[in-house]
Parts: structure tokens; C-alpha cells; sequence
């Protein structure tokens, strides 16, 4: 008997690509509502007096970084998530062909060609080898993007990133 369990409930990679698409869209849509909401934040400088002036003012210059970091966090885990697409799609072709053989793969026969059904036994050992190998590479495929988003912190090089990553509480220290 063939196992194919290792081929069964795979991620859709239309699926994949929407929600990559999706998330990309809402971290873009994010920052420009925080930076268009600073430019009208900004437009007070000119008319609003009050001791707390600065504190008020500085808010969106504080909050805009973070948006940046969320929008390329967000870009991130798209990116991750459009290879983790890409590479299910390429696999699916695989995976197809193979449950195409499997099911064509009768139960085992004797025949004068192969009375004790080594042959067909050697053919099964390979089939499996190869649903297992399949198997293999789409749970390297989940981990691989697993390992991606996991990986996600949003920073870019430059100042930017500096003022938005973890390590910003040392610096201002």
C-alpha cells in the first residue's frame, strides 16, 4: 500500500497570493493614512499655541516611522508569503502527475514476467520514495515561509529602521 498522506491537505497557493496581496495593500493603506494624517496634523504649527505646543506637534513625527515599519513588515510577510504561492504552484504540478501514477498502480500481480512480484514490489518501494521526497519538499516549503514571517521585524537600513527597531530604547538611553 502506498502512502500519500504527506500529499493530501496542501495550501492553496491562489489563496496564498490573495491574502499576500491583501496584506501588502493594507500595510501601504496604513502608512499613507498616518502620513496624510500628519500633513494635516502639521498644518496646526501655524495657528495652535499652548504650553503643551511641541507635545502635541511631535505626535505624528513619532507615530509616522512606526506606519513605515508596519507597511514594511507588511511587505515582508507578502514577500514570504507570494514565495511560499510560487513554490506550492510548481510543486502542485508535481503532485498531480504523481497521484496520477499512484492511482494507476494496481494491487500486486503475479505474472510469468515476475512470478513472486519482486518487480512490482521494487516499483512500489520507488513510487513511495518518490510521494516521500514530494512530501519533503512542501514541508520544506511551510517551514521556509514559516521561518520568513517569523522573521519579520519591519526594519529597513537607515535611520528609519533604527528608530523604529527594538533597539531604539538603548539608543534614547
Amino acid at each position: 500500500m502506498l502512502d500519500t498522506s504527506g500529499l493530501q491537505n496542501w495550501a492553496d497557493p491562489e489563496a496564498a497570493q490573495t491574502g499576500a496581496d491583501a496584506l501588502r495593500t493594507a500595510g501601504e493603506t496604513f502608512r499613507d493614512a498616518v502620513q496624510n494624517q500628519e500633513t494635516v496634523w502639521a498644518g496646526l504649527s501655524g495657528c495652535y499655541e499652548a504650553p503643551e505646543r511641541e507635545d502635541i506637534l511631535a505626535v505624528f513625527r513619532n507615530i509616522t516611522p512606526h506606519s513605515e515599519l508596519v507597511e514594511s513588515a507588511s511587505a515582508q510577510d507578502a514577500s514570504a508569503l507570494t514565495g511560499f504561492s510560487d513554490q506550492v504552484a510548481a510543486l502542485n504540478i508535481l503532485r498531480r502527475d504523481l497521484l496520477a501514477r499512484v492511482a494507476a498502480f494496481g494491487p500486486p500481480v503475479c505474472t510469468p514476467q515476475d512470478p513472486d512480484g519482486s518487480l512490482q514490489d521494487f516499483q512500489r518501494t520507488m513510487l513511495q520514495a518518490e510521494i516521500d521526497r514530494l512530501a519533503r519538499s512542501y514541508q520544506e516549503a511551510e517551514e521556509t515561509c514559516a521561518a520568513a514571517l517569523n522573521n519579520v521585524g519591519g526594519h529597513k537600513p537607515g535611520l528609519v529602521g533604527a528608530l523604529a527597531g527594538p533597539n531604539f530604547g538603548l539608543v534614547a538611553a
